[in-house]
């Protein structure tokens, strides 16, 4: 029985200019006819190719401005992308197919499509402290690493809505200016090489009011 793997998600960034479109479909195609693993697609390389002629004729005739040239182009454009995307469906399966994560990945770049970066979901803790000097809230979050950034929000709503504070460079920052016996929640997540994590859990911290704090006295008075 074949040992299965995460699945590794074929993708493609389709180029808005036509005309570095064109040279993309033309870059996949190119690689994959001449590959053995891709022999058999769902749709002719042939026709693709053809496809792909004729909507370079059609944006050089949008260059004349006739009426209805860019509507032309357009149909073109449409049928063009239905072929690639065919194509993406032929290799996500093939890769589906692979012996291990690896050979997938090596297949997909193969192709001259892309790879599909994933998101990580790594739990950071979150820890708050208000400050009895002065008031203000301190947020520290595990590190994530060399070179991360650190993004934070603020809700006031019972998390019905987050407002973005300051990036960090550090798994540190302070809020200034809390509001009283309010509650606040805050969360945050970290950029790396790596990626984008999402949201830590929301951690609530209700702010007190120092100046309400009791005077202790000195024991030696």
């Amino acid at each position: 029985m074949k040992k299965r793997f995460k699945k590794v998600t074929v993708t493609l960034k389709a180029e808005k200019n036509v005309m570095r479109f064109i040279n993309q479909c033309l870059g996949i195609v190119g690689k994959m006819q001449d590959n053995k693993l891709f022999k058999q697609p769902p749709v002719s390389y042939n026709d693709v190719l053809k496809a792909i002629k004729e909507l370079r004729m059609a944006e050089d005739e949008t260059r004349t401005r006739l009426i209805g040239a860019a509507q032309e182009r357009d149909n073109h454009l449409d049928m063009v992308k239905k072929l690639i995307r065919s194509l993406h469906y032929f290799v996500q399966d093939v890769a589906d197919d692979a012996e291990t994560e690896k050979k997938a990945n090596v297949l997909i770049i193969a192709s001259g499509f892309r790879i599909k970066k994933r998101r990580f979901y790594i739990k950071f803790s979150l820890n708050l402290k208000q400050d009895m000097n002065t008031g203000d809230i301190i947020l520290r979050a595990k590190s994530a690493g060399k070179r991360a950034t650190y993004e934070w929000q603020v809700s006031v709503d019972n998390e019905e809505n987050f407002v973005f504070l300051p990036p960090t460079i550090h798994a540190r920052t302070e809020v200034c200016n809390a509001t009283p016996y309010q509650k606040i929640y805050f969360r945050f997540r970290s950029l790396t090489n790596i990626g984008l994590s999402d949201w830590s859990a929301p951690v609530k911290i209700v702010p007190m009011d120092i100046s309400d704090l009791p005077f202790i006295p000195n024991k030696s008075n």
